[in-house]
């Protein structure tokens, strides 16, 4: 037994490495969820479901924060109490910034709450269950605030990813404001309309969704909310299809 902090440096390493291992499975679709839509409303638009919701952000960030402070916490923890005095400087270097490291997920679960209680669910429909390309599709949004909130803009965009599993590229996008630079007072909503139409050369297919095929392409609609303090984007998981294919799918 002798006070050395290379154990527990792997340990902090392991966890270090896991939590950035996120980011590009989540980038490359493997964390996206099935596009659904649902029938609803008048005029047969559909309602559809989205990637996540803002609760749902906050705690999931606050859930990495946790754990990354209580795993780092234990291994630091057992290394200054169950080790011989003469512990090396490197422990305390390493320690020191693992655990300022975590003040960034700290600071993103403290975003996510504060967005949480200031935005409401933001709601997207569609005039068709599947985007035909090359033919318009008509997109309504509705975004309502919990609190007095200036907002900046808000974007609608109709976006194409190519998704490799580890990563992805932005084949297309195209964008509206439903608006800018204006001040809301709580329970109000903003609402807009807007019509998207994808050009001759963008037009790629939705590839079936699995979460194990790969590349893949993957349509959705992005609400972007960007205020003072923040910026964040929900996004709609959608289907595209040619023409005929997007008939035969309605």
């Amino acid at each position: 037994p002798i006070g050395r902090f290379r154990p527990y440096g792997l340990i902090l390493a392991g966890v270090a490495l896991l939590t950035a291992s996120v980011f590009p499975l989540r980038a490359g679709g493997v964390l996206s969820r099935k596009p659904l839509a649902i029938t609803g409303g008048p005029f047969d638009w559909y309602n559809l479901s989205p990637g996540g919701t803002y609760p749902a952000r906050a705690m999931i960030w606050c859930t990495a924060s946790a754990l990354w402070y209580l795993l780092g916490g234990i291994a630091i923890a057992h290394y200054y109490l169950a080790t011989p005095p003469g512990h090396e400087i490197k422990g305390a270097v390493i320690s020191a910034l693992y655990l300022l490291t975590g003040a960034w997920p700290a600071w993103q679960a403290f975003t996510a709450c504060a967005i949480a209680s200031r935005l409401g669910a933001p709601k997207v429909k569609m005039t068709k269950k599947t985007v035909a390309l090359g033919e318009p599709v008509i997109v309504r949004i509705e975004q309502s605030f919990l609190r007095n909130t200036h907002i900046r803009e808000i974007r609608v965009t109709l976006t194409c990813y190519r998704r490799n599993g580890l990563g992805s590229e932005k084949y297309y996008a195209s964008s509206q404001f439903a608006a800018q630079d204006r001040t809301v007072r709580a329970d109000e909503k903003i609402q807009g309309e807007f019509t998207f139409e994808v050009p001759q050369t963008k037009q790629h297919p939705s590839t079936r969704f699995t979460r194990l095929d790969y590349p893949r392409t993957d349509w959705q609609i992005e609400v972007t909310t960007r205020t003072a303090q923040s910026s964040v984007t929900v996004n709609f998981p959608i289907l595209a299809e040619h023409a005929k294919q997007a008939v035969k799918a309605a």
